[in-house]
C-alpha cells in the first residue's frame, strides 16, 4: 500500500471516529448513510478490543498456569494420600501374615497392590489432564494472535481503543510513566536483584539516619528569624479543608457536625461545602466557585475553591492535592517541562504534569478571580494548596507573577502559600520565585524531594552499596565507617548531573524530626536534592501532620 493510500485510509477511519462517513459532505448538501453510527460504534469497539488483546493474553496465561499448578497440587495430594494408603495395606498385611491372619494379611496386601494400580492411574490422568490444559494454553494464545493479526489487516491501530476510552493525555502519560519504571528497575546492572536493593535500602536509611542527613540542624539551612507569618498558619487550614468533608473526618482534619444530603454528581459537593466552610471559619456566601471534581475531573484538572477571605483582604483559590487517579498520574509526569512563555525564567523549566494542570486550571479560574477583584479592588489574591494543589499553586503564581492585571490600571499582589510543596521549578527559577511564593516542608517528607533525577540517583546509590557490599563481604571485619563520610562518597560519586526540580520561592522548613519542637528554618533548594530515608518520610506528608505543625510552629 502507498504512503497516499494509507493516508487515505487513516482519514477515512478518523471521519468514521468522528462520527462522519468518508465522501459524504456533513454541511447539509449531502445525505448522510444511514450506517454511520453502526460503523463509527463498530471501528470504536474494534479499537477498544484491539488494545484490549494483550491483557487478555495475560490472563489467560495467568489463568492456565494457576489453573495447571492447582491441578498438579491437587493430583499430588490424591497421589500422595493413595500412595500412603498403599504403603500401610502392604506393610499392614505382611505383619498380619507373618504373625499368622492367613486370610487377612493377603487381602491387604492385594488391596495395596490395587491402590499403587490406581496409583499409577491417577498419575496417567494427571498427565492427561495438564496436557490438555497446555494445548487449551496453546490454542488460546494462538486464537487471540490470529484475532490481532486480523485487527490489524483490517487497519485497527494500536493504543487508539486506550485513546478514545482515556484521551490522549492519559496515554502519553502512561507511557512516560511505564518509560520511568522500566528505567528504574530494568537499569539495573546483571546479577543484582531486587532482593538485594531492598536490603540496601534499609542499610541506606541507617546511613541516613547515623549522619542526621534530612535535618535541618546538619544542612545549610539558617533558622528563622522573627515569627512565622501569620498566613502560614491561617492557610493550612484552607490546604486541609479542600479534600472534602469524608477525607478531612477520616484523617482527622476535622470533624465538622454536617447534615446528612443526597449525593449529586459532585459527590458530596453539599457536604464539602459545609467542611471546607467549618473548617476555614468562611460564610457560604463567600464561596465565588467549588469544583471538587471528584467524579467529573479529568486528568491535569485537580478540585478547586475560589472564596473570599474577608479577614485578610484576599480572593483565595484553594487547589486539592492527590485524591483520585488522575491527580496520581499528574504527579508522576515529572518530567521538565520549558517555561519559555513566562519571561522572566527564560530557559528554566517546570514539572511536566503539574505545569500541564497549572496552564488549564489557570485558564478557569482567572476570569473568576478578576471578576472577583473588580468587586473587591483593594483585595490581593492568594493562591494555596497541599501536596499536588501546593505544586499546581505555585505553577500557577510563576505563570501570573507577583501581581496580577485585572485592568490596566488595576494590578493586584499575587502571594502563594505552598504546603508539602512538590519539586516543580529548577533551582534558578525557585529562586526568582521567592519574593512571591513560600513552600512550607515537615521533616523528611518525601514528596518535597522526589523527582525524576532523584529517583535515579536513589536506584544508583542503592546499586552502589550492593557492589560495596559484595566487594567487602569476604574481607576482614573492619570499624564500620563513618556514616557522614559514607554518605559524601556516595554522593560525590552517584549523584548525577541532570538537571533537578526543586519546591518554589522561599522554602521554610519546619524541623519535626529532630526533637518534635518544631523550629524554623530557611532552606536553599538544594537541602532538597536528594531523597531522605527516614521513618516519617511518608507519614510527614499528610494534610493533618502539617495542619499540627504549622499551627505549633
Amino acid at each position: 500500500m502507498s504512503d497516499v493510500d494509507e493516508r487515505e485510509h487513516a482519514r477515512e477511519r478518523e471521519e468514521i471516529l468522528e462520527g462522519t462517513f468518508p465522501g459524504v459532505s456533513q454541511d447539509g448538501d449531502g445525505i448522510e448513510a444511514p450506517s454511520v453510527s453502526y460503523s463509527a460504534r463498530l471501528l470504536q469497539s474494534s479499537q477498544v478490543l484491539k488494545d484490549a488483546l494483550p491483557w487478555a493474553q495475560s490472563a489467560s496465561n495467568i489463568g492456565f498456569d494457576v489453573a495447571g499448578k492447582i491441578t498438579s497440587m491437587g493430583f499430588a495430594i490424591a497421589q500422595s494420600s493413595i500412595k500412603a494408603a498403599s504403603y500401610a495395606c502392604v506393610v499392614g498385611g505382611a505383619a498380619l501374615a507373618t504373625a499368622g491372619a492367613a486370610t487377612a494379611g493377603p487381602v491387604l496386601i492385594a488391596g495395596g497392590v490395587g491402590l499403587a494400580a490406581l496409583n499409577e492411574g491417577v498419575g496417567l490422568a494427571k498427565d492427561i489432564t495438564l496436557g490438555s490444559q497446555s494445548i487449551g494454553k496453546l490454542i488460546s494464545h494462538h486464537s487471540i494472535g490470529t484475532t490481532s493479526k486480523a485487527m490489524e489487516l483490517f487497519g485497527v491501530e494500536d493504543g487508539k481503543g486506550v485513546r478514545l476510552i482515556f484521551g490522549g493525555d492519559f496515554v502519553q502519560a502512561a507511557d512516560f510513566i511505564n518509560t520511568m519504571v522500566t528505567s528504574f528497575l530494568g537499569d539495573v546492572p546483571e546479577g543484582i536483584e531486587h532482593k538485594d536493593l531492598y536490603h540496601a535500602f534499609g542499610a541506606l536509611s541507617q546511613i541516613h539516619a547515623d549522619s542526621g542527613y534530612g535535618l535541618p540542624l546538619n544542612s545549610s539551612a539558617t533558622p528563622l528569624i522573627g515569627a512565622v507569618d501569620s498566613d502560614v498558619k491561617r492557610y493550612v487550614r484552607f490546604s486541609a479543608a479542600i479534600y472534602g468533608w469524608l477525607p478531612t473526618m477520616f484523617l482527622g482534619v476535622d470533624r465538622p457536625s454536617v447534615p446528612p444530603e443526597e449525593p449529586t454528581a459532585e459527590h458530596y459537593s453539599g457536604k464539602d461545602v459545609t467542611a471546607f466552610c467549618q473548617i476555614t471559619s468562611l460564610d457560604p456566601q463567600d464561596i465565588v466557585d467549588f469544583s471538587l471534581g471528584f467524579v467529573t475531573g479529568g486528568l491535569y484538572a485537580p478540585g478547586y475553591v475560589i472564596a473570599l477571605d474577608h479577614a485578610t483582604a484576599s480572593v483565595v483559590v484553594v487547589i486539592r492535592g492527590t485524591m483520585r487517579v488522575q491527580d496520581a498520574v499528574t504527579d508522576l509526569v515529572c518530567s521538565i517541562a520549558p517555561m519559555d512563555d513566562v519571561a522572566d525564567l527564560g530557559p528554566d523549566g517546570a514539572h511536566d504534569g503539574m505545569l500541564k494542570s497549572a496552564k488549564r486550571l489557570s485558564v478557569i479560574v482567572l476570569p473568576k478571580v478578576q471578576d472577583a477583584l473588580t468587586a473587591h479592588p483593594k483585595y490581593r489574591v492568594v493562591l494555596t494548596g497541599h501536596s499536588l494543589g501546593a505544586g499546581v499553586a505555585s505553577l500557577i503564581g510563576t505563570l501570573w507573577g507577583p501581581s496580577l492585571a485585572v485592568t490596566e490600571a488595576h494590578r493586584a499582589p499575587v502571594r502563594v502559600w505552598a504546603y508539602a510543596p512538590p519539586c516543580v521549578l529548577t533551582r534558578a527559577a525557585a529562586l526568582r520565585t521567592a519574593p512571591h511564593i513560600t513552600s512550607i516542608v515537615c521533616g523528611s517528607d518525601v514528596v518535597t524531594r522526589f523527582g525524576l533525577a532523584t529517583t535515579v540517583d536513589l536506584r544508583n546509590m542503592l546499586v552502589a552499596l550492593v557492589v560495596q557490599q559484595r566487594a567487602t563481604a569476604d574481607a576482614e571485619p573492619a570499624p564500620a565507617p563513618d556514616a557522614s563520610a559514607t554518605l559524601a562518597h556516595l554522593r560525590r560519586d552517584v549523584l548525577s548531573d541532570e538537571p533537578k526540580l526543586f519546591p518554589a520561592g522561599k522554602i521554610l522548613w519546619l524541623d519535626t524530626d529532630t526533637d518534635g519542637s518544631g523550629a524554623v528554618f530557611v532552606a536553599d533548594p538544594e537541602c532538597f536534592d536528594m531523597m531522605a530515608l527516614k521513618s516519617g518520610m511518608f507519614s510527614s506528608h499528610l494534610p493533618q501532620f502539617y495542619l499540627r505543625a504549622v499551627e505549633n510552629a
